[in-house]
C-alpha cells in the first residue's frame, strides 16, 4: 500500500485515474454478478533479479508458484476446507488462471522468464527493481503481460504491487525471493506461495480486508461481503477472532487480503471476485484478451420510429431518417464519455452524463447521484440499440432479484378482481371522474397550436390550469424552470391533509408538447402527448379535493419534459432529504388517451423501489376497471424517472403499446385521436390507489 499512497500524494493524474477506475468498478460490479464470466488466462513474465546464486531461484520454484496461483484463484486449493463454516458461502472462484508468456514483445519465442544479475544487495518499494538503469529489469508492455519481479527485498518486505491506474512503466508485482513458490529457497511461514496471491489481488484492485483508509473499524475495502475488522491479523488466529464488535463470527482472517501466515489465508469472497472481474472487464481488459471499446463519436440521433420493445434506437448524425427527426440523442466524446443533447435545450444536461464501461454496457450518473446502466443490445456503424435499466451500487443491496411483477411489459392481460378491496367510498370517488369535465380541460389545453416549454402557448395554458387548481382548493405555486436559453415553469398545487406526521402523495404530468418532425416553430398540439395526462391530472385533482385525507395531496404540471425532463429533474433536485422522505408515492401520467390495442390497456412502469405501488395499481385495475395491464421495472423517458433515481417510489401510467402511436411529436397528434372514455378507465385505476395512499379520514 506504500506505493499506492505515494502515488496518491505525488500524482494528480493518478488520483484522477483512480477515481475514474472506482466509478467504473461500481458500474461494472452492478452488472457482472448477473452473468458468469469466462475463465481469463493472463500471460506472465517473471523477471528474476539476483545479486547472489541463492537469489537466482530455479525454474521449478517459479513453476511451483504458478501452480499455487492457479489453485488459489480458482478456489481449488486443498486447504480451502479451513474456512470456518459461517464464512463458507462466501467462497468464490475468481475464474483467473496464469500462464508463462510464450512470445516476447518482439514476437520471439520465450520461456516467460528473464534473468538479470545485479549489484544491488536488496531493493525496497521505490521501484528501482523495475528498471535496468537502477539495477533491476525493464518491464514488458503492461497491456500485454503481468510483470512479476522476484528479488531480495529489504526492511522485512515480502512484496508489493501497483494498483491499476499507475504508470505503465512500473506496473506489476514484486515478490521477495524467499517468499516465492513452495520449493527451493521458499522459507516458512511464507513458503506456500500466498504472498504472490495477496499481491496480485492488489494488482487486480483489491484493498486489504480491513480497509486502507486509516479509519480503524470504520474503514472499508470497498467490498460488501467482507466483515469490518480493526486491523491486520498476523500469524494464524483461531476462530472466532472478534474485533470491531463483529461477533459472533468475527474477522475473516482466512482471506487472502489479510496479513496472516501463508497457511492461514485460503480464500477470496464473492464480492472480491466481482471487484477483480470488474478490473479485468475494465482497466485491465487488454490482459484478459479484450480489445478496447471503440465508442461511437459525435452526435447520434434518437430514431423514434425504429424503437422496439424496451429498446431505444440511435442513428449517426447525417443519417437519412424516414421522417425529419434529429431533435434529441446522445453525443459521444473521444474520451469515451457521453451526454444527452436536444435541440432547443441548450447545452446537454448533466443529469444524463455517462461513459462506456464495457463493450456491452454504458453507465450514466443522474442528478441525484445514482448510477444507471445502459445495455448495448446491438451496434453497427450506423445503428446503436440501447436498453436503459436501473442499476445499483455495489454498496447498496438491490431488491430487484426479489421483485416478481404480475405481468410482463409486452403481455397485456386482465388482472383478476379482488372483492376485498371494493368499498362504497372508493367507488363513489371513482364514479365522480367526469368525461365532460375532462373534455372541458382538453379544450383549454389544446387552445394554442403549441405548448413548447418556453413558448407563449405553454405559459397561457399553465396560467389557466393554475387558476383551476386554485378554484379547487389548492395552494398553487408557479416555479420557473431553466430550459436551455429560455424559461419554462412547473405548476404545483398543494392541499393539506388532517394527520399529524403527514406524508405527501404526488400526482404528475407534463404540460409541454413538441413537434420533432417539423421543428420547434411548427404546430405541436400534443393531444395525447400530453394534453391527455395534463387533463387527467386536473380531473384527479378535482376529485381528490372532495375527500378528506390523512396525508397531503400534491399535483405538479411539469415543463421541459420533451427537452429532457427539465422540470421534474429540477423539482427532485430542489427537495431536501426530509422532503424526499415525506413522499409516500408518485403517480405520473404521460399519454393516457389513445387506444393502440384491441382492448383498453395500460402499461404500469417503475423500478424495484416502486414494486408495491405497481402491485397496488394492478389490483385496482382488476377491481375497478376493464383495463388489460402490463408492467415493467425498466423506467424510461418520462417524469417518474428523476424520482426513481432519487430512490422515491414512482410509477408511470401510460396507454398500452404506446410505441404503436406514430403520431406523437408531430402535427398529427390531434384531439380526434384521444378517447376520453379510455382516459377515464386509467384515471379510475389511479384514483383508487391515490385514495389508498392518502388514507381517507371518516
Amino acid at each position: 500500500m506504500d506505493v499506492h499512497r505515494r502515488l496518491l500524494t505525488e500524482s494528480s493524474t493518478y488520483r484522477a485515474e483512480r477515481a475514474r477506475i472506482e466509478n467504473q468498478t461500481i458500474a461494472l460490479a452492478a452488472i457482472l454478478p448477473a452473468r458468469e464470466r469466462e475463465v481469463v488466462r493472463i500471460d506472465v513474465v517473471v523477471h528474476v533479479v539476483a545479486a547472489t546464486d541463492d537469489q537466482d531461484i530455479s525454474d521449478d520454484q517459479i513453476a511451483s508458484q504458478f501452480a499455487v496461483l492457479d489453485r488459489d484463484f480458482r478456489a481449488a486449493n486443498d486447504d480451502i476446507d479451513n474456512v470456518p463454516e459461517p464464512f463458507r458461502p462466501l467462497v468464490a472462484d475468481a475464474r483467473v488462471e496464469f500462464a508463462f508468456a510464450t512470445t516476447d514483445p518482439d514476437g520471439q519465442p520465450t520461456t516467460g522468464i528473464t534473468r538479470t544479475r545485479t549489484r544491488v544487495a536488496e531493493f525496497d518499494s521505490d521501484d528501482a527493481i523495475k528498471s535496468a538503469s537502477t539495477g533491476g529489469a525493464d518491464p514488458w508492455p503492461s497491456e500485454k503481460y503481468l510483470n512479476l519481479w522476484v528479488c531480495r527485498l529489504g526492511g522485512g518486505l515480502l512484496g508489493y504491487a501497483q494498483f491499476p491506474g499507475g504508470p505503465a512503466e512500473t506496473d506489476g508485482v514484486v515478490i521477495l525471493d524467499t517468499a516465492f513458490g513452495t520449493t527451493g529457497t521458499a522459507s516458512a511461514p511464507f513458503d506456500l506461495g500466498r504472498t504472490a496471491t495477496h499481491e496480485i489481488g492488489h494488482w487486480l484492485n483489491l484493498f486489504h480486508i480491513w480497509g486502507d483508509d486509516g479509519d480503524g473499524c470504520g474503514g472499508t475495502d470497498e467490498v460488501d461481503d467482507t466483515p469490518n475488522q480493526g486491523g491486520p491479523n498476523n500469524g494464524r488466529p483461531t476462530y472466532p477472532h472478534v474485533s470491531c464488535n463483529n461477533g459472533p463470527n468475527g474477522d475473516l482472517f482466512v482471506n487472502y487480503m489479510d496479513y496472516t501466515d501463508d497457511a492461514g489465508m485460503v480464500m477470496f469472497t464473492r464480492g472480491q471476485v466481482t471487484r477483480m472481474s470488474a478490473c479485468l472487464e475494465g482497466v485491465r481488459r487488454s490482459l484478459a484478451g479484450r480489445t478496447e471499446t471503440v465508442a461511437p463519436l459525435g452526435r447520434w440521433t434518437h430514431s423514434f420510429e425504429e424503437d422496439h420493445d424496451d429498446v431505444t434506437v440511435y442513428r449517426p448524425q447525417g443519417y437519412d431518417f424516414p421522417r425529419a427527426r434529429g431533435r434529441a440523442g446522445l453525443e459521444f466524446r473521444p474520451d469515451g464519455s457521453f451526454v444527452d443533447w436536444s435541440i432547443g435545450a441548450g447545452d446537454a444536461r448533466t443529469a444524463r452524463a455517462g461513459s462506456w464501461v464495457a463493450d456491452d454496457h454504458l453507465r450514466l450518473i443522474t442528478a441525484a447521484g445514482n448510477a444507471r446502466t445502459v445495455s448495448v443490445v446491438a451496434r453497427t456503424d450506423d445503428r446503436l440499440e440501447l436498453a436503459f435499466r436501473t442499476a445499483t451500487s455495489t454498496h447498496r443491496p438491490s431488491c430487484r432479484a426479489d421483485v416478481v411483477l404480475p405481468f410482463s411489459a409486452t403481455d397485456f392481460r386482465r388482472p383478476p378482481p379482488s372483492d376485498t378491496r371494493r368499498t362504497s367510498g372508493v367507488t363513489a370517488l371513482l364514479d365522480a371522474v367526469s368525461e365532460s369535465r375532462i373534455e372541458d380541460t382538453l379544450d383549454v389545453v389544446l387552445a394554442p397550436s403549441s405548448r413548447v416549454s418556453t413558448g407563449e402557448g405553454f405559459r397561457q395554458v399553465a396560467a389557466q390550469l393554475a387558476a383551476v387548481l386554485i378554484d379547487a382548493g389548492y395552494d398553487v405555486v408557479q416555479d420557473p424552470v431553466v430550459v436551455g436559453d429560455g424559461l419554462s415553469e412547473n405548476v404545483t398545487g398543494d392541499r393539506t391533509g388532517t394527520g399529524g406526521a403527514r406524508g405527501v402523495v404526488i400526482v404528475t404530468a407534463h404540460l409541454d408538447s413538441v413537434n420533432h418532425e417539423d421543428g420547434p416553430d411548427s404546430p405541436a398540439p400534443g393531444a395525447d402527448d400530453n394534453a391527455s395526462g395534463a387533463a387527467g391530472l386536473i380531473e384527479l385533482a378535482r376529485v381528490l379535493a372532495t375527500g378528506t385525507w390523512e396525508h397531503d395531496t400534491r399535483v405538479i404540471l411539469f415543463g421541459g419534459e420533451e427537452q429532457g425532463l427539465y422540470g421534474s429533474t429540477a423539482y427532485v433536485a430542489s427537495l431536501s432529504a426530509a422532503e424526499r422522505d415525506r413522499i409516500i408515492g408518485v403517480v405520473n401520467m404521460d399519454m393516457i388517451g389513445r387506444l393502440n390495442t384491441a382492448e383498453p390497456s395500460v402499461l404500469i412502469e417503475g423500478a424495484p423501489v416502486s414494486a408495491a405501488l405497481i402491485q397496488s395499481l394492478v389490483e385496482a385495475a382488476g377491481e375497478y376497471t376493464t383495463l388489460a395491464v402490463a408492467t415493467s421495472l425498466e423506467p424510461y423517458a418520462s417524469d417518474h424517472v428523476p424520482f426513481i433515481d432519487a430512490e422515491i417510489p414512482a410509477v408511470l401510467t401510460i396507454e398500452g403499446d404506446d410505441r404503436a402511436n406514430t403520431d406523437v411529436h408531430s402535427a398529427r397528434d390531434v384531439r380526434g385521436n384521444v378517447d376520453v372514455g379510455f382516459m377515464v378507465e386509467i384515471l379510475r385505476m389511479n384514483a383508487a390507489v391515490l385514495a389508498q395512499l392518502l388514507n381517507p379520514v371518516d
